[in-house]
């Protein structure tokens, strides 16, 4: 599969849209047609510095943008240098006699630049730059300015024109409007990564609006408008004399370089640029070797279109990402900024950003301390704008928000005239306000401020009433704020009539439900398998049940969670809940192993979706924070729930027939049903997921964005390795023509799948999944699933076949190791939240690991001959269950550590499909080695016709192995024991695959989990996931 790829581009950071509304639909077209053009490109291998060199050309030519056609004109109202003026009675003529442009390029794999600037007469100045990128003249110049540049471009064949085809009627009557200011405009430019992981930049402009004649900006200027290397690629427009100063675009390469994730560096470079320059403004585009990119700006508008392999495409106008900045920083903690706003919409107006949480997912402690900073912040209000109220409003997403001083009747302060006063634009206008704001704010005890005593809200109240008035609230506000952010939720039953705590429990307890129904099937099916199996003379393909379950719960499980966005959380969870049912009652009432096996694929359809939109309806309602709390008892609740079936499964068939494993699920499949019908509101939206476009993704869109292709030849070579596996040396010699033409087909249909994967816009396999480091710890997951379930779905075998117990006798000792696994599960999430960091657990994860390995291999091998007790049978169980459990937090956490934010759900959805390709792999290569082995032993044996004829019937039943007479039947144990013995060395080199895939991760980078602001929610959403991973594999 090839590398991910990648582009961002931009057309400019600007306090302004000169445009009207017409111009800005053009725009936005323009920008989604070239971003598609760009990525079509990158799929098809081109080359990031020619898809960098052909964008920032389009957008030079587009005329909307301050490059090329539509450059910006200086304060004399021309391009650059002179202007004639005519005055007539009707109109001024307006003479146009040089314009002069700039432009730079950088090729991120070889580290060439090159640049030009006070172009007159070059139509692409980005291609003048290309050309001389490409030259191997030794004597090219790396920057080329002034009347010589022109004369270069048409030595090298470019396209000339004359001065005038850069002027358009929209900057000139900008101009006419507003030539008494001076603001700041942008450039146009571009950061590519390609698939075979090179970078290029790219920086176009046609200076800066109303500018000085003769000055050069930042575009071209190597480190300050643009950057790239082997890494990372940066380009960024705005004010070009403080991204000059701060050598914006060489900060942010360097804090990425120094360990801090990809947004993190762009956010304190512009932060530590904003100190150091107060008058920045400007917007930053960034992508990295790994697929991650971003796009920044604390302009008031900054005009984008990204794309690429790894998640979402987006184009149009962003807004100011960052609306406090340092210059204006009056007040700063670890949880909160609070400064005058750059863009600020009324006099005495505070704006508050936070760091880390929303008001949405704050514990009680940050909300204290938040509140205790709004306080200071509202009597600093008090008395900077001679008022007696204060007003709080907040952000979308409760990430932030405004303060506000009220008039005596409660009106606001006057409005602000968006800073259109001549020579007063934003900064300058509120520079006062923020000085006086910032020496209130100091003030060591903001208790003995001068506070007026007529006010009434609680952020002004005496400190006692404060802190009563916060643990009063606190019980509404873990409940109520998140809800009176987001739309109020819609429920079947009457909402209104029970009280929310009774709402809320039945809600919890409606997915613990759910989630406990599913668990009950995971441990029937791993302990009766093979006593339904043996019922229809099936013991050799015994497993095919669950990979028909298998099959389709791994092929539709990315879909569900989509699709989700589009039509609903509810309508997924009820129609998946009463699938479940339906596949349920024809697994109970079929009389064919074929009708068995797909009742089984439609309750692998149905499972996915219940455990999918579980997880995510409980995060819906009470958010990240509380999560935990609820997860802690889904764990208890889905152990109990595995352990039940487990222990009973045997029983159940050995006392009342195979089918009633399914028949007496009925009753608690259809409460569940019913209950998720009353009980999941029909308007949940999840507000954490970002969508994958602007807006919520439509139908429409799903459908054409899904990665069907990816999905329908997943389970084509699924269905050919189960054929392959289960069959091979077992039911068809591993000659025989279909054996030989479904590993071939299963070969071709791979490659494809891989093909096809590595353009897909939203992958069924992430292309992170075979990138260094992540492909390590994916194939960690994919061996340490193997080994969980080799032992899970194997233990009632070998009890069956090695020692002679009963269905139900075999199936009992699966209980101990489905709740050691559970248990360990969270005793290790917890640990790792209060260590920060992975990396204890891991270690110890993977000597449990190597240790419950070697202990099954002794298990196999010498506990037959000593009739051991069933305790150390239990203890050999146990260690490899112990060591999974262990590992499956610490690897999923360690490999959220290494990459980014935005690359989480990719990671999660990766780590979770090996995890289930592994149980895919445990349950058809176990059964596979098993009847191998036992087969090629038993055909030494000189057995006579009848003799063969009763090993070959255990081969299929494998109840008749006890119908064996005493010296047959020896032999016969033997052979599978000896069966046993390759599977688990098969599994002990797994779980020393497993040591050293993780020997090569970097775990430097797990310490950074304790000092990075957005891994404070990282091990919350470790434990989210985890239950995802964990219900995928329980079948």
């Amino acid at each position: 599969m090839d590398s991910p790829f990648g582009i961002v581009l931009h057309g400019g950071a600007s306090e302004s849209w000169i445009g009207d509304d017409v111009s800005y639909a053009t725009t936005k077209a323009f920008l989604k047609n070239l971003v598609e053009k760009a990525e079509e490109r990158l799929r098809a291998g081109s080359r990031a510095i020619d898809v960098a060199t052909e964008v920032v050309a389009e957008l030079e030519d587009f005329p909307e943008f301050n490059a090329g056609k539509g450059a910006a004109v200086n304060r004399d109202g021309v391009h650059e240098v002179r202007i004639r003026l005519s005055h007539n009675t009707a109109n001024i003529k307006l003479i146009i006699n040089n314009l002069k442009l700039e432009a730079g390029i950088i090729n991120g794999k070889t580290a060439t630049y090159r640049a030009a600037a006070c172009l007159q007469k070059t139509k692409n100045p980005i291609k003048l730059g290309r050309a001389m990128l490409d030259s191997v003249d030794t004597t090219m110049p790396v920057f080329i300015v002034g009347e010589g540049a022109d004369q270069l471009a048409c030595r090298l064949g470019l396209d000339m024109v004359d001065n005038s085809f850069f002027t358009t009627q929209r900057r000139m009557d900008y101009w006419r409007k507003n030539k008494t200011e001076v603001l700041e405009h942008g450039t146009v430019g571009a950061v590519v990564l390609d698939s075979h992981g090179h970078l290029a930049a790219a920086n176009s402009t046609g200076g800066m609006m109303f500018k000085q004649a003769g000055r050069l900006g930042d575009t071209a200027i190597l480190g300050a408008g643009l950057y790239a290397d082997q890494q990372i690629a940066v380009a960024c427009s705005g004010g070009g004399e403080a991204i000059l100063t701060s050598m914006l675009a060489s900060r942010v390469a360097n804090l990425y370089h120094s360990g801090l994730k990809l947004e993190t560096a762009v956010d304190k470079a512009m932060w530590d640029a904003s100190g150091l320059c107060p008058s920045l403004s400007c917007g930053v585009i960034a992508i990295t070797t790994d697929g991650m990119r971003t796009e920044q700006c604390n302009s008031r508008l900054f005009t984008i279109g990204s794309s690429g392999s790894t998640y979402g495409f987006k184009y149009g106008l962003i807004g100011c990402t960052m609306p406090v900045t340092a210059a204006l920083c009056c007040y700063e903690d670890a949880l909160v900024r609070i400064g005058v706003s750059k863009h600020p919409t009324r006099q005495y107006q505070l704006t508050f950003c936070l760091k880390e949480a929303s008001l949405i997912t704050m514990d009680r402690k940050q909300v204290e301390d938040l509140f205790e900073s709004l306080r200071r912040a509202s009597k600093a209000l008090l008395s900077l704008g001679g008022t007696d109220k204060v007003a709080m409003m907040t952000f979308a997403g409760g990430k932030g928000g405004h303060l506000f001083a009220i008039r005596g009747t409660g009106s606001m302060s006057p409005t602000l005239n968006d800073s259109k006063q001549s020579g007063n634009p934003p900064f300058r206008a509120h520079i006062e306000i923020e000085k006086t704001a910032k020496a209130l704010l100091q003030v060591g005890d903001f208790y003995k401020l001068p506070v007026p005593r007529s006010y009434s809200e609680f952020l002004l109240a005496s400190a006692v009433e404060f802190r009563a008035i916060i643990a009063g609230l606190w019980g509404a506000l873990s409940r109520g704020l998140r809800v009176a952010l987001q739309t109020p939720l819609h429920w079947v039953i009457d909402a209104d009539s029970f009280p929310d705590d009774l709402i809320l429990l039945c809600f919890t307890h409606t997915i613990l439900v759910s989630n406990f129904v599913t668990a009950v099937d995971s441990g029937l099916s791993s302990s009766s398998h093979l006593a339904i199996a043996s019922h229809f003379d099936k013991t050799k393909v015994s497993t095919w049940p669950v990979n028909a379950f298998l099959v389709c719960s791994i092929t539709v499980q990315p879909l569900y969670a989509t699709l989700s966005n589009c039509i609903g959380r509810r309508i997924i969870y009820t129609s998946t809940a009463f699938l479940f049912l339906v596949g349920s009652c024809l697994a109970a009432f079929t009389t064919s192993w074929t009708g068995l096996i797909l009742a089984r694929g439609v309750c692998g359809l149905a499972v996915a979706g219940l455990m999918t939109m579980g997880s995510i309806v409980l995060t819906d309602i009470v958010g990240l924070k509380n999560r935990g709390h609820y997860q802690s008892l889904n764990y208890i609740n889905y152990g109990a729930g595995s352990a039940l079936g487990s222990i009973s499964g045997g029983a159940i068939v050995e006392y009342f027939g195979w089918s009633y494993v399914y028949r007496l699920q009925l009753p608690f499949c259809l409460l569940s049903a019913v209950m998720v019908y009353l009980w999941i509101p029909s308007n949940i939206e999840n507000s954490y997921r970002e969508p994958l476009s602007q807006g919520k993704i439509c139908l429409t869109n799903l459908l054409q964005t899904y990665d069907w292709r990816g999905s329908l030849l997943l389970m084509i070579s699924l269905l050919c390795l189960v054929f392959v596996l289960g069959t091979g040396g077992n039911v068809l010699p591993w000659t025989n023509p279909l054996i030989l033409t479904a590993s071939a087909l299963f070969g071709v249909v791979f490659y494809v799948l891989l093909r096809v994967e590595a353009k897909a816009p939203y992958p069924v396999l992430p292309p992170l999944m075979i990138q260094f480091p992540y492909r390590n710890i994916m194939g960690s997951a994919l061996m340490f699933s193997m080994i969980n379930y080799c032992v899970m779905y194997n233990t009632p075998f070998f009890f069956q076949a090695v020692r002679l117990e009963s269905a139900g006798e075999a199936s009992a000792h699966v209980v101990i190791p489905s709740i050691a696994f559970t248990a360990m599960s969270a005793v290790a999430g917890t640990t790792i939240a209060k260590l920060r960091t992975p990396r204890p657990t891991l270690r110890v994860s993977q000597v449990l690991l190597l240790v419950g390995a070697l202990g099954l291999v002794a298990m196999a091998t010498a506990l037959p001959a000593t009739k051991a007790s069933n305790s150390l049978y239990s203890l050999c169980l146990i260690m490899p269950s112990l060591g999974v459990g262990m590992m499956a937090p610490s690897a999923l956490l360690t490999l959220l550590s290494l990459g980014g934010q935005h690359d989480h759900a990719a990671m999660n959805g990766g780590f979770i499909m090996m995890r289930s390709l592994g149980v895919f792999i445990a349950t058809s290569l176990s059964t596979t080695i098993i009847q191998n082995v036992s087969q090629v032993v038993l055909k030494t044996m000189s057995l006579d016709e009848e003799t063969a004829e009763k090993v070959e019937a255990t081969r299929l039943n494998i109840d008749n192995l006890r119908d064996l007479s005493g010296d047959m039947q020896s032999k016969v144990m033997q052979a599978y024991q000896l069966g046993f013995v390759v599977l688990f060395s098969v599994l002990l080199v797994c779980s020393m695959g497993i040591v050293l895939a993780f020997s090569w991760v970097p775990e430097g980078r797990l310490d950074r989990l304790s000092n990075r602001a957005e891994d404070s929610d990282a091990v919350v959403e470790m434990v989210d996931h985890l239950d995802d991973e964990e219900t995928d594999d329980g079948l």
